[in-house]
C-alpha cells in the first residue's frame, strides 16, 4: 500500500488542485495572486480531504463540476504568453492537466464531470497527486492503492533460502508480465535456475516457450485449466480429442470430420490465436452434436494458441496431474512464508516512501534484512520454522477424536452426512454437487 491517503474521485481532483496551488504559490506568487478568487481561498486553503464532503449525489456532482470549472479556467492562463515561462515547466502543471483530462471533459463549451464508465482504466488513472506512480487495484475482493512486489528465492535443502530478485511494479500490472524481466535480471547475474517454481498467476503457454527457448529454464507451476463448458462435462467433447494437423492447417473432430476454416486471429488482449470452424452442414447432421456445442444452428468453433504455445500448455496440464509435479510444487510453499515474514514482521505491505523508485528501494532493503537473518540462522543451525497449528488442531494427532466427527455439507440441493477422516480439516464436496455457496457445519 502506498504512503498516501485513500481518496475518492472528488477528493483526487480537490487534492490535486490544492497540491498545484501550493506549488505555484512558492514558484510564482505574484502571478498567482492575480488569478485566485476568494472562493478558491476557502475551497483550497486546506487539504481537500480535511473538509466534510457532501453526502447527496447531486451535491457531490455540483462540487465536482465547480472544481472542474476552476481547473479548466486556470489551465489556459498558464499557457498564455503573459504567464511566467518557468510556470509551464513546473511538474504540478502537468499533474493538474492529466487529472482534469481523466475526470472532466469539455464539449460545446460546457464543462462536465465524467461518468465513471468514461474514465480511463486504473493502470492510467492517477490515484493521488502525492504519489503519481501508485495505482488502484483489486484482487480476491481486496482493494488497495499502491504497488505489487514479486520475490524470487532459492529453495535448496542444504543452503539457506535466499531472496535473489525483487521486482516492484504498479498495482495494476499482472503477475505474468514480470516473468521476462525477472528472468533477464537473474540471467545477468548468473542466478537463473534450471527449474523455476512459480505461482499459477505467473504461468502461461507463451512464458513456458520463451523461458525454455531464451534461458533454458523450465517453468513449473499450476496452469489454468480449460474453462469451456465441454471441459467440465464428462459427457462432452472437450479440446483434447480433436486432432490438429499443423502442416495441413486443419482439425479432425472425434467423429472424423475435418474443419472447414483455419484462420489466424487475435485474442481479447491482442495476442495471436488460431480460430477453427467446422462446416455448418456437417455439424447439424452429426449424431454427437449435443456433446460438442449448445448452439441451435451454429457449428463447433475452436480457438487455439499458436503451435509451440499450445503444445507447451497441453504438456503442462498433463504433467501437473503427476505425483512428481505435486512433490516439486510443494517446495513453492516456502515463498508464502517469505511473503508473510516480509509483510507482517518487516512491514513490507505498507511502503514508507512515495514513488516507484523509493518503494522499490524499500522492498530491496527488506529483502536484504531477511537474507541476513536467514544467513545468521543457518550459521547457528537454527531449524526452519514450520507451519503453525492451533492447539485444537494439534489434539488430532494421536487422539483419534476426529474419527468420531461427521460433517454436513449444505449445497442448496440436498444435505449429506459423511465421517470426517483423520487429518482432513475440510470436506471434499462430491463432483455431483455444485460448490457455489456451500457451508460446512459440525454435527
Amino acid at each position: 500500500m502506498a504512503a498516501v491517503r485513500s481518496l475518492n474521485r472528488l477528493e483526487i481532483v480537490g487534492e490535486t488542485r490544492h497540491y498545484a496551488l501550493n506549488a505555484w504559490a512558492q514558484l510564482v506568487p505574484e502571478w498567482l495572486k492575480e488569478q485566485v478568487t476568494a472562493a478558491w481561498l476557502v475551497r483550497y486553503g486546506k487539504r481537500f480531504s480535511d473538509y466534510q464532503q457532501p453526502k447527496g449525489k447531486s451535491e457531490r456532482q455540483e462540487v465536482a463540476e465547480s472544481i472542474g470549472k476552476d481547473g479548466l479556467a486556470l489551465l489556459p492562463a498558464i499557457y498564455q504568453t503573459s504567464a511566467p515561462a518557468s510556470l509551464r515547466s513546473e511538474p504540478a502543471v502537468e499533474v493538474l492537466r492529466q487529472v482534469w483530462v481523466q475526470h472532466v471533459y469539455q464539449e460545446d463549451g460546457k464543462r462536465t464531470w465524467r461518468p465513471i464508465k468514461d474514465c480511463p482504466p486504473s493502470s492510467v488513472m492517477i490515484a493521488s497527486p502525492d504519489d503519481l506512480d501508485s495505482r488502484y487495484s483489486e484482487k480476491r475482493n481486496q482493494s488497495w492503492r499502491g504497488y505489487k512486489v514479486h520475490l524470487t528465492e532459492t529453495c535448496d535443502d542444504e543452503t539457506p533460502h535466499v531472496i535473489t530478485q525483487v521486482e516492484t511494479t504498479t498495482a495494476t500490472d499482472q503477475e505474468v508480465t514480470v516473468v521476462a524481466s525477472i528472468h533477464q535480471a537473474l540471467d545477468q547475474r548468473e542466478l537463473l535456475p534450471e527449474v523455476h517454481l512459480l505461482d499459477g498467476a505467473y504461468t502461461s503457454g507463451e512464458k513456458r516457450v520463451r523461458s525454455q527457448r531464451d534461458y533454458q529454464s523450465d517453468l513449473i507451476g499450476p496452469m489454468r485449466q480449460d474453462q469451456s463448458w465441454q471441459a467440465h462435462d464428462e459427457q462432452s467433447d472437450e479440446i483434447s480429442p480433436f486432432h490438429m494437423d499443423w502442416d495441413q492447417e486443419r482439425v479432425i473432430c472425434p467423429m472424423g470430420q475435418p474443419s472447414r476454416y483455419w484462420k489466424p486471429a487475435k485474442g481479447p488482449r491482442g495476442k495471436a490465436t488460431i480460430q477453427v470452424i467446422f462446416a455448418q452442414k456437417t455439424c447439424l447432421a452429426c449424431a454427437g452434436r449435443s456433446r460438442c456445442t449448445r448452439s441451435q444452428t451454429g457449428p463447433r468453433e475452436l480457438t487455439w494458441h499458436p503451435k509451440e504455445q499450445h503444445q507447451a500448455l497441453q504438456a503442462a496440464r498433463e504433467r501437473q496431474q503427476s505425483q512428481d509435479f505435486k512433490q516439486r510444487d510443494k517446495r513453492r510453499a516456502g515463498i508464502e512464508g517469505t511473503m508473510s515474514q516480509a509483510a507482517f514482521s518487516l512491514g513490507m505491505r505498507r511502503t514508507r516512501y512515495r514513488g516507484l523508485p523509493k518503494t522499490h528501494f524499500h522492498h530491496i532493503a527488506t529483502a536484504i534484512a531477511i537474507n541476513l537473518q536467514r544467513f545468521v540462522d543457518w550459521i547457528w543451525e537454527t531449524p526452519r520454522s514450520k507451519t503453525r497449528l492451533s492447539h485444537f488442531t494439534r489434539l488430532e494427532g494421536g487422539t483419534g477424536f476426529a474419527n468420531n466427527i461427521s460433517i454436513r455439507v449444505k449445497t442448496g440441493h440436498s444435505d449429506f452426512m459423511r465421517p470426517l477422516q483423520k487429518g482432513v480439516l475440510a470436506p471434499a464436496v462430491p463432483e455431483a454437487f455444485p460448490c457455489r455457496g456451500h457451508s460446512v457445519q459440525t454435527a
